[in-house]
């Protein structure tokens, strides 16, 4: 499921990060976006989304992604097509007064099922160094495989 929701997040101009703290507890998958860089400063941070992956346990989704709330601009709770399928109206209107968002997957199909409140109050500017780093580690890994992937494409494997 966290491949899906990298893709999910790259498909809308997002980095992403793994494994993550943010404020009182760790979240799944934190995906990113800075503005271009002009100069030495690191740039200002435009979003950032909070992710938590969850098979089944409703309750403990919706209290982890309303946590990471308060260090994003809009917080999904991700679960499998199936479990959100059988979701009561009631626990659809949980998600919603908690202005969490819930996301459905199947495979690598991501579907936005509730869109999550977006928050923009400069509360993602808070973690900006972190996720300048993630950028930074992002970047090397990048470098790192192009030589990989030249020499594929040589040998005909790509």
């Amino acid at each position: 499921m966290r491949q899906s929701i990298v893709a999910w997040l790259d498909d809308h101009g997002c980095e992403a990060a793994h494994e993550c703290w943010v404020h009182g507890g760790y979240c799944d998958v934190i995906g990113f976006k800075f503005a271009p860089r002009l100069g030495r400063p690191i740039p200002k941070l435009l979003q950032n989304v909070a992710v938590e992956l969850k098979m089944s346990n409703v309750r403990q989704v919706i209290r982890q992604a309303s946590q990471n709330k308060r260090g994003a601009n809009a917080s999904y709770a991700a679960m499998p097509t199936e479990r959100c399928k059988k979701m009561r109206d009631s626990t659809r209107q949980k998600f919603i007064a908690n202005g969490v968002g819930l996301l459905s997957v199947h495979g690598e199909q991501v579907n936005i099922e509730i869109p999550a409140l977006w928050v923009n109050d400069g509360r993602e500017q808070c973690r900006k160094k972190t996720w300048w780093r993630w950028h930074l580690r992002n970047e090397r890994k990048k470098k790192s495989l192009l030589p990989l992937l030249a020499w594929a494409v040589k040998c005909g494997a790509g």
